[in-house]
């Protein structure tokens, strides 16, 4: 695998399938197991927030949390250090919103010692006068005693349908192009199916050599509460992935890859948007049939105006090498 490769395929775009069951993309990166004895004081835990904020209860609910804990939130990048600051924010949000409650639905559990403990799941907030709210959550806790306190907590906002989870990419509508000395990577974005789908059209616009052309479709799962992508190009590659906001304006898209010629590859393209009309790519964590690759360079995708869509031939595109 040539670097050069490496690097077109992170200017690209390429994106794919992480390897291992499907119908757990979003939660793939943590392990279900069983924790034994800890499981009913975790649900124990769990019940005791839900009931503190049902009555909303700030003091009770902060009692759960260690002194030092943080809560971080990925969407807005806003942290809460200490049971105190924690304890205010619920009072303001109680004296803001009458009558919430809250519901948490336990993707996974993972004990890493016998006093600290990682649970993944969903938040779903219901308000009397609005929709309700959802976010997906890593809870980190460690056992005092018999009783399990929160030491942080990491949130981020999800969304109830396709067309609002899909709303914080609308930006993207449009052309995109990275220029290189061999010539410049083409992407255009659009919304299709009434804006149920975003749909990528990519391709390689090359002074000389083979070049390819692809279709992405992103969508939102509402089962697994995340944004998906599926990717398709001439070379006979295809995959699948997910979208993960990080803060405002940047976003990690977890891609892995199935190569026509059967190998498999990983990846994490790291996005950043910078201003109305340019975009910060950079590829990391990268691997071929688990041998890794080097991170490619931050790039620079640059916001066209539209012209007349004009994807090349690929028929001369090596099969089974990355692009």
């Amino acid at each position: 695998m040539r670097n050069s490769q490496w690097l077109f395929l992170f200017l690209f775009w390429t994106e794919a399938l992480f390897v291992g069951a499907l119908s757990g993309i979003c939660q793939q990166h943590v392990s279900t197991i069983t924790l034994g004895e800890a499981d009913q004081g975790l649900a124990d835990a769990g019940k005791a927030i839900e009931a503190a904020f049902d009555a909303h209860d700030a003091r009770a609910l902060s009692s759960l949390w260690d002194k030092h804990a943080v809560h971080c939130s990925k969407s807005t990048g806003i942290e809460l250090s200490g049971r105190q600051t924690i304890s205010d924010a619920y009072t303001k949000l109680f004296a803001e919103d009458p009558g919430c409650t809250l519901s948490v639905r336990i993707q996974s559990k993972k004990l890493d010692t016998e006093t600290t403990a990682l649970v993944i799941g969903i938040a779903q907030v219901d308000h009397p006068r609005g929709l309700p709210t959802l976010s997906q959550f890593e809870a980190r806790l460690t056992r005092i005693g018999a009783k399990w306190l929160l030491t942080r907590v990491d949130e981020t906002d999800l969304f109830l349908d396709a067309a609002t989870a899909l709303g914080p990419l609308q930006w993207l509508v449009g052309r995109w192009v990275a220029e290189d000395p061999d010539g410049s990577a083409v992407n255009e974005f659009r919304f299709v199916d009434e804006g149920a789908f975003l749909l990528r059209n990519y391709w390689r616009e090359s002074k000389d050599g083979p070049s390819i052309q692809g279709t992405q479709v992103i969508g939102w799962d509402s089962e697994q509460s995340c944004i998906r992508t599926w990717v398709f190009d001439s070379t006979g590659s295809f995959g699948e992935g997910y979208w993960q906001r990080e803060g405002t304006n940047r976003w990690l898209n977890k891609l892995a890859l199935k190569l026509s010629d059967g190998r498999r590859a990983s990846l994490t393209q790291v996005l950043e948007r910078v201003g109305e009309d340019q975009i910060k790519l950079q590829l990391v964590a990268g691997e071929i049939d688990g041998a890794a690759q080097p991170n490619g360079p931050v790039a620079t995708l640059a916001r066209k105006a539209d012209q007349p869509s004009k994807p090349v031939s690929n028929r001369n595109a090596t099969k089974g090498e990355l692009p």
